[in-house]
């Protein structure tokens, strides 16, 4: 494979000396013609590209295909070596060069540090401990959550209202999202490589089994759905929270799964006039995993089905996942803020802990020994 064909993006949070108080994303392309031929070879062996070309259909030859992929990338700090490397574009531009027809094969791969990374506006790497003293005494900061679980866990606020009931909120979240992390789900990416020869396409996908995704649906349907989970614990933490900086964040984090649930799925806007949470709806209420037919899911079925008339059914698979996977990077992130406290306020704050069952200990095997 060319390294022409393949286009790597970054997304680094940047603090700004002039914007006190906030992190923006900023987004670079590398610039393959930075890179000797050693080291474009090193850096797609750091990314798991081949360098083989693609595969072709049958006996015909297919040409100009692009390859879309989400899910678990193995983190790789070398990646840090090649920074100079990296242009900054703006992220119309890359989503347009996504969508783009009529070109060769393209491979969209994201750049994936095993640790936070933040810079300041010159490029230059910047730590937390840094951006908490530049903004010390403002009212607020978006951090990443590497910064706030940094701060360490907090006593906890309000003590008098602490319940039974609250303690299974924060415990229900922290055990659901535990699950998801660690599904079979989250282990395995998606992705779609489309061919083309002539006029005509042809599409190749990879996804989890049909075990794999109906394993974490009703788990995902607990974050966003009637039960509210997301919601309730994020309120629950804030009531109780002694930590004014963790309580903003909550609410920042809060306001970006929100936004991602009513907004259209995907990065690259696979499609298009549907909300991410009429996605979901339509998938698991229109394919009877969640709920058995009745005549109040028939919008949902009808929905799926012109969807997948539409766009085809690997289009919207692909998208269900990349929607699954950005709400799972909001509840992560929430799941070690949320978690760090909640252990503290019940080991050693002395508060009532939940009643509920952990599903792990629960069905936990022995032997006897």
């Amino acid at each position: 494979m060319n390294v022409d064909d393949i286009c790597v993006h970054w997304t680094i949070s940047t603090f700004d000396r002039q914007l006190k108080g906030q992190l923006s994303a900023r987004h670079y392309i590398l610039d393959w013609t930075k890179a000797s031929e050693n080291e474009q070879i090193e850096i797609m062996n750091i990314l798991g590209i081949s360098s083989a070309p693609p595969k072709q259909k049958s006996n015909e030859m297919w040409t100009k295909s692009e390859t879309f992929s989400v899910g678990a990338t193995k983190p790789d700090e070398r990646m840090l070596r090649f920074r100079r490397m990296f242009v900054e574009k703006p992220v119309e531009e890359i989503s347009k060069k996504a969508n783009s027809v009529g070109k060769r094969h393209s491979v969209f791969e994201n750049v994936n540090l095993n640790r936070e990374y933040y810079e300041d506006e010159t490029g230059r790497e910047i730590s937390m401990r840094e951006i908490i003293q530049i903004t010390h005494g403002s009212n607020y900061i978006t951090f990443d959550v590497e910064g706030i679980v940094q701060l360490g866990s907090c006593t906890i606020s309000a003590r008098e209202t602490w319940t039974i009931d609250k303690a299974n909120t924060l415990f229900n979240f922290i055990q659901v999202v535990r699950l998801i992390l660690g599904s079979s789900w989250a282990q395995k990416k998606s992705s779609i490589t489309t061919y083309r020869k002539d006029k005509t396409e042809a599409l190749d996908c990879d996804f989890p089994t049909v075990e794999n995704m109906s394993a974490i649906l009703i788990l995902f349907r607990q974050l966003y759905a009637s039960d509210k989970l997301m919601e309730k614990a994020c309120e629950v933490y804030k009531e109780h929270s002694s930590n004014i900086t963790k309580k903003s964040w909550i609410d920042h984090c809060l306001n970006n799964f929100k936004q991602i649930i009513d907004s259209e799925p995907g990065f690259f806007h696979l499609l298009q006039g549907c909300t991410v949470k009429q996605l979901f709806e339509a998938f698991l209420y229109g394919t009877g995993m969640v709920h058995s037919p009745c005549d109040r899911n028939l919008e949902n079925r009808n929905r799926l089905s012109g969807l997948v008339r539409q766009y085809g059914r690997e289009k919207v698979i692909m998208a269900v996942n990349i929607s699954f996977w950005n709400v799972l990077e909001c509840a992560g992130g929430l799941f070690r803020v949320i978690k760090q406290d909640y252990e503290r306020w019940i080991k050693q704050d002395g508060c009532v802990g939940s009643d509920m069952f952990d599903i792990y200990s629960l069905l936990q095997s022995h032997e006897i020994k």
